[in-house]
């Protein structure tokens, strides 16, 4: 009888221990000393319960027992790293660096809801926790760090006249804005597509690793979106003058050095290298709350390894053939700027327009003496500009104007509020069904030509909001 009330309670007794254990491995309460503790109550009373019970009752109590001891064993096996992971986002600590997976492969690690919540959360945690000295962020599988927001989710929801746009909008860009207010290190490796959102939660921290894979655009104009995610911000300060405007407007694609070049990645690593370059990282031994005296050799230590394993973008690159942006920067310049000559001697800019561009890029395939590359150029981008959603166009080419000389801040705050008005444009919806959806590419714009766009609806999109609707960064 003894016997069988003992095997009861024990089974209870192993049940809650597993769980309980189970809750403690995800919170990350406890010390390596802890769980060696752990393994070693275990085993002891494992074997004097294997003393008392019978053979048959002992083998199912060690199953159980394993189960205990295969989740301290997992951490055992981890001692220098902790984990507090969900589904679609992997969160780990090796040593004094975090690191951020996203984990949507199938979905091109596109960002919803949930994960811009974790990550929120966990790197104003680690922005604040002395153990941790930097950050990585990087997508899992081959194909994409992050291809951008879960945009055919978010239009659903706005068609249902659900709220939670506005909630994804507000976190992402207090997401975006801590990323680039971060006081330690946040290195972004944009090992393949890097678009929309996946732009957001890189281009605004302090290195961003490109490889081959590397492929970064801004489509937002052809979903009848604009390019938002600090766009306004970070596109206009760009090295080269036009090509922010022009990548906003066209949803041109760079790819692997090009990224480097135009100033959105930092670095350039090849892909085989990543694996190396991270456990260089991990194994740094930094102190994050240094004093400004130590800050220098803080950053070196980084730079070090980052350097240690990036590539130079080649001398020959700036006058190669590979590039071809090149042969058209003089154009690129003249034709995507904000502003243009004033003939009235007046000091007051006047902003340029959609038509204005159009009306230069005309000019500039017709001339038959310029290269053919330029040439080529100038009618595709013609071309792509007819088929953007003209209100996308003007509203994307307006807030770039405005965010060339607004503060990170104030930028962000702006496109909150032009994210609240453009969701509810019938243009966001048929984009997202044509691209998205139906992946019919033929998309009805309303209203379908630049001559037709109010300009009064579109200066309504850039009016404040009520007070208790503003952006605020968290």
């Amino acid at each position: 009888m003894f016997q069988i009330v003992w095997n009861l309670l024990f089974n209870i007794f192993v049940c809650l221990y597993c769980n309980v254990l189970a809750l403690i491995y995800y919170l990350d309460k406890f010390s390596l000393s802890f769980w060696i503790l752990v393994i070693y109550y275990v085993l002891v009373g494992t074997f004097s319960i294997m003393r008392i019970l019978d053979n048959s009752t002992s083998f199912i109590l060690l199953l159980k027992i394993k189960a205990v001891i295969s989740i301290a064993c997992r951490h055992f096996r981890s001692a220098s790293c902790t984990f507090n992971n969900s589904d679609v986002v992997l969160i780990s600590q090796h040593k004094s660096c975090g690191i951020i997976t996203l984990n949507r492969p199938k979905v091109h690690n596109s960002l919803n809801l949930e994960m811009l919540g974790i990550i929120h959360s966990k790197l104003k945690d680690w922005n604040h926790d002395p153990s941790v000295s930097l950050v990585v962020i990087e997508g899992s599988g081959e194909k994409a760090f992050c291809a951008g927001g879960d945009v055919r989710f978010i239009a659903s929801a706005v068609q249902k006249g659900s709220i939670v746009a506005q909630e994804f909008f507000r976190k992402e860009y207090q997401l975006n804005h801590l990323i680039g207010v971060m006081t330690k290190p946040y290195i972004a490796i944009l090992n393949g597509i890097t678009m929309g959102g996946g732009a957001g939660i890189s281009v605004h921290g302090r290195y961003r690793i490109a490889t081959e894979k590397t492929v970064f655009a801004m489509p937002e104009t052809m979903i009848g979106f604009f390019p938002d995610v600090g766009g306004g911000y970070f596109l206009p300060r760009l090295p080269h003058p036009g090509l922010g405007l022009f990548l906003a407007l066209t949803g041109y694609k760079l790819s692997s050095m090009n990224t480097v070049w135009a100033g959105i990645a930092t670095h350039f690593i090849h892909s085989k290298d990543l694996s190396n370059f991270k456990n260089a990282l991990m194994s740094l031994e930094l102190k994050s709350t240094c004093s400004p005296d130590d800050k220098p050799e803080f950053d070196y230590a980084i730079d070090k390894v980052i350097n240690q394993f990036s590539s130079d973008v080649p001398s020959y690159y700036h006058s190669s053939v590979s590039n071809d942006l090149l042969y058209i920067l003089d154009d690129l310049s003249e034709i995507f700027c904000f502003y243009k000559n004033n003939d009235d001697g007046g000091d007051h800019e006047i902003p340029v327009t959609i038509e204005d561009i159009l009306i230069k890029l005309s000019k500039c395939y017709q001339n038959i003496e310029n290269h053919e590359k330029v040439i080529h150029w100038a009618k595709e981008t013609y071309d792509k500009l007819l088929s953007c959603s003209p209100t996308s166009l003007k509203v994307t080419l307006r807030q770039l104007q405005i965010g060339s000389k607004l503060s990170f801040r104030d930028e962000f705050k702006m496109e909150y509020r032009l994210s609240q008005k453009m969701t509810k444009n019938p243009d966001f919806y048929e984009g997202v069904r044509a691209c998205l959806i139906d992946k019919d590419n033929t998309p009805k714009w309303n209203p379908n030509n630049l001559t037709s766009v109010d300009m009064n609806q579109i200066q309504s999109y850039f009016n404040q909001l009520p007070e208790n609707d503003e952006w605020r960064p968290e």
